[in-house]
């Protein structure tokens, strides 16, 4: 698979590897293979449109350790308006970050969404919805490759 490295510029200064002074994600060149590999990594896939975007303190172990740390994640409410994957209810709430991986949401913008299973806000809750820029999450406006390799969605709400 030839891989293209992306990189976005900015430092945190933190453990967490996308808190580095750069933030490098492999992706397939070819888009199309990518998004159909992506589709069976996932947990849900939808265009949603960002409500409320807001930061949070999430609480999780420690890279190597027993002991919890505290990480402050971007945490958007999107309006579901098409799905292909999960995405079963109208509103989901996603988690971006920490660091220079966040995905950087916009209120009132609609992406298309790649969520992972990821980390609750404290180790006693349910898992949340992830993402970052090293999935194939982009806005909407941009992502014709991207739906294109989608093909039809299994849900479709209007805008």
């Amino acid at each position: 698979m030839i891989e293209v490295a992306l990189t976005a510029m900015m430092f945190l200064g933190s453990a967490d590897p996308c808190s580095t002074p750069v933030c490098s994600c492999a992706v397939s060149a070819n888009i199309s293979k990518g998004v159909q590999e992506a589709f069976h990594e996932t947990t849900a896939i939808f265009v949603g449109q960002a409500l409320h975007t807001s930061d949070t303190v999430v609480w999780r172990r420690a890279a190597r350790g027993r002991h919890l740390d505290s990480v402050r994640l971007n945490l958007v409410t999107l309006k579901v308006q098409r799905a292909w994957k999960g995405a079963n209810a109208d509103t989901l709430q996603v988690v971006s970050g920490p660091g220079t991986c966040e995905y950087p949401f916009t209120d009132g913008e609609s992406y298309v969404v790649f969520a992972y299973a990821g980390t609750g806000a404290d180790a006693s809750t349910e898992p949340a919805l992830s993402t970052s820029k090293c999935s194939y999450t982009t806005e909407l406006f941009k992502a014709d490759t991207i739906l294109a390799a989608l093909g039809p969605s299994r849900r479709d709400q209007g805008p």
